[in-house]
């Protein structure tokens, strides 16, 4: 287990005064539909008798799955779990790009199959919730970072291994950023840690790393970081499991 003082640090930045807050979710489902030529009609069917909100939870979010985004993209050749996880990305990062006018990936040519998992527990999550959710998009409660700020990645992993909480792999963060643009306006703003996601660092070779979206003075920014450092303006996005009345 982590030390709980040396994995945390106080907070220095919030969201920004433009962030109100999700969205209404049909308007989400059809930012994601458009965006990526997805079939909207079963999650607005879901939408339609949403669940009780679970506790710590901001509302909820649209994010497309990553087989969608897969099969979208019409690559027959990609055909692994991880190449398809590394396309969803590619292809939520393209579309922000579309959207911000600008936009500054880090990790271009660096992400290849051999250098990115995704966090066990995040993919359990997303499949328990598939289970129930049918189609291109799920709808999943959470929270975009202020209940974990001032975490290192590793000590928000160990937080809620046995709760209903999960982490939020870069696809799911990503697509949130694209539908809530106002989450990221200026430097300060709170950034988007994406603990869902491992990245095997090029110095080491082991999995120290999670991808997050940052913005400074110019555009946003998609890079990563070593999931021990205590991020004072940073914290995780996380998804909650539903919880039955």
């Amino acid at each position: 287990m982590s030390n709980a003082v040396s994995d945390q640090v106080a907070p220095t930045s919030a969201y920004p005064q433009q962030y109100e807050g999700p969205k209404p979710i049909g308007q989400q489902i059809g930012v994601i539909a458009s965006c990526f030529h997805l079939n909207p009609d079963q999650a607005l069917e879901y939408a339609e008798q949403l669940p009780r909100l679970p506790e710590y939870a901001e509302g909820w979010f649209a994010v497309p799955t990553v087989d969608a985004l897969a099969t979208s993209a019409r690559k027959p050749e990609v055909r692994n779990s991880v190449e398809k996880h590394l396309l969803a990305i590619s292809l939520v990062l393209g579309g922000i790009a579309v959207s911000q006018g600008s936009f500054r990936n880090r990790e271009t040519g660096m992400l290849t199959p051999e250098m990115l998992r995704i966090y066990p527990h995040t993919q359990r999550a997303l499949d328990r919730i598939a289970l129930v959710q049918k189609g291109d998009i799920l709808i999943v409660a959470a929270q975009l970072g202020i209940r974990h700020r001032g975490c290192s990645v590793s000590r928000v992993r160990e937080r809620f291994l046995a709760g209903n909480e999960f982490c939020l792999d870069a696809v799911a963060v990503g697509s949130i950023l694209l539908t809530h643009p106002e989450r990221l306006t200026q430097g300060g703003d709170l950034e988007m840690d994406c603990p869902g996601d491992k990245v095997r660092s090029q110095d080491t070779g082991i999995l120290s790393r999670a991808p997050r979206f940052s913005i400074n003075a110019g555009p946003i920014e998609f890079g990563t970081a070593h999931i021990t450092e205590r991020g004072p303006c940073s914290g995780s996005v996380t998804a909650f499991l539903p919880i039955a009345a």
